[in-house]
């Protein structure tokens, strides 16, 4: 709802500029990025608490959210200002961060098996599929009922889907578990500074992780370039097509129901072939419809069948970009793991986090900004020219140019079932009290390449994040427990 109609929106109904309602979305988004690893350390460190060993410490704060949600409609409430839709959404924007932080965390704590985890995240993505497509097809009702030209329209899908979203969080939290407290290792801080040290320490230190940066790469570009396309396509239909809004509805609706199949072959197919080959033809499809669908306009073709059968083509593929990133992400730990000899799931889906929504704010930001200079006027029904080619030029050049990244960051991280396995082996086998000099080639290589590291400064012999050598923090812990002892 908010990739595709709230910069619509705000600039149709909010009587806002391309600029300003740019400005509003990025910075909410980089505000809620920022929070992710605040919210990370919180549910982190948790479990010293009562409430986070009676509620766990990343379901406690899904529960939480549930009442929250009935924030979300505030930021549909028509011919409000720019500061009241500024704070509607940046304070809807920190509440779902506390709440789909901890929710990232959920498939690596509930399984370690490379194929579970891959059909845990294969479908929640499917079920988000049926969701989205309530989401999607709701605007087209509403505007069927009230007209396309009500400001009322938006503000009663939002109502609706305040409730879809509460649903959400209680089913989730009554329908997963997390580790028990007995099991984390929860690195406690003596004080607030070193509390902050630790933040940020831990959290650049995730960008030392080779896997970790290249799945950077498909997750910020790859998906980032669905996000752009989202973001623009109600602008091409509405201005450069000159069809209904309410076709955008139905062609994203129609979109879910593809995509929720799409994502059910992509996840079959990745946990059998692997990540590279998939994802790349998905990407390649992205790449043509958006060539296609530009075409539509410098061809003056306006047909319906068109647009929708190019549609049809662009859906079939994108449950794949969708699903691909968020495959990828719970083996990360696991690398890190090798590394650092240290369990961080909160940190890694914190970083991500942070990432994909420096990247959302960027893009968005670039969007308004590119409009504003090529004379989008606000509230208008038509666009200039000059407008409706910068509109196609982002829907082809830029969503082009990010998944053209995101292609290149595949084809850079050799991850799969077989070598995740022996990375899982080696972890097993140092931890069981084997030693680091029996390492097998095979195994060597495949830790090498998936951290960066050679594999002698791999399993904490390094300065990676806060108090990062194993042997200190063996140190300090011996001396924290003899001061214990001298106390008692």
């Amino acid at each position: 709802m908010s990739g595709v109609w709230m910069l619509y929106f705000f600039t149709t109904f909010g009587n806002l500029s391309a600029k300003d309602a740019a400005t509003i979305f990025s910075v909410g988004t980089l505000l809620q990025g920022f929070a992710n690893p605040i919210i990370a350390f919180i549910s982190d460190n948790f479990n010293a608490t009562r409430l986070g060993r009676r509620f766990g410490r990343r379901r406690f704060w899904i529960m939480i959210g549930a009442p929250l949600m009935l924030t979300y409609p505030l930021q549909f409430i028509p011919h409000m200002g720019y500061w009241y839709y500024f704070f509607a959404y940046a304070i809807f924007e920190m509440i779902y961060t506390m709440t789909s932080m901890p929710y990232g965390t959920l498939s690596i704590e509930m399984t370690k098996s490379f194929k579970e985890r891959n059909y845990l995240v294969g479908y929640g993505e499917m079920i988000a599929k049926i969701a989205n497509f309530g989401v999607a097809a709701l605007p087209g009702l509403v505007f069927s009922w009230l007209g396309k030209e009500s400001a009322n329209s938006f503000l009663i899908v939002a109502c609706i889907l305040c409730l879809i979203m509460m649903t959400g969080e209680l089913l989730v939290y009554f329908n997963t578990w997390e580790l028990p407290p007995d099991q984390v290792k929860t690195e406690y801080v003596d004080n607030w500074w070193e509390g902050i040290k630790k933040l940020f320490i831990d959290y650049l230190s995730t960008l030392r992780c080779r896997a970790f940066r290249r799945q950077l790469m498909v997750y910020m570009f790859g998906q980032g370039s669905e996000g752009l396309f989202a973001a623009v396509f109600t602008y091409f239909v509405v201005f450069a097509l000159q069809k209904p809004a309410s076709l955008v509805s139905g062609i994203q609706s129609m979109n879910s129901i593809i995509q929720l199949c799409s994502t059910a072959v992509f996840m079959i197919v990745i946990s059998r072939k692997g990540f590279k080959w998939p994802f790349t033809i998905a990407m390649s499809a992205v790449i043509c419809t958006c060539v296609a669908y530009a075409c539509l306009y410098w061809f003056h073709i306006s047909s319906v069948v068109a647009i929708i059968i190019i549609s049809v083509i662009f859906a079939t593929f994108t449950g794949g970009v969708f699903y691909t990133p968020h495959a990828l992400y719970p083996f990360i730990p696991d690398v890190d793991e090798a590394l650092t000899d240290r369990r961080r799931e909160g940190v890694y889906s914190a970083a991500m986090g942070l990432c994909g929504k420096l990247m959302n704010a960027i893009y968005v930001l670039v969007l308004g900004y590119v409009l504003e200079q090529a004379g989008f006027v606000k509230g208008a029904k038509t666009q200039p020219v000059s407008a409706v080619h910068a509109i196609v030029g982002v829907l082809t050049i830029g969503v082009g140019f990010m998944a053209i990244v995101g292609i290149i960051g595949i084809w850079r991280l050799n991850l799969n079932k077989e070598r995740h396995k022996i990375l899982l082996d080696e972890i097993a086998r140092v931890h069981a009290g084997g030693s680091m000099k029996d390492v097998t080639p095979e195994a060597r290589a495949v830790v090498e390449d998936l951290t960066g590291w050679k594999y002698e400064q791999c399993f904490g012999h390094n300065n990676v994040g806060y108090k990062g050598s194993k042997k200190d923090r063996e140190e300090e812990a011996e001396k924290k427990a003899e001061e214990a002892k001298e106390q008692k």
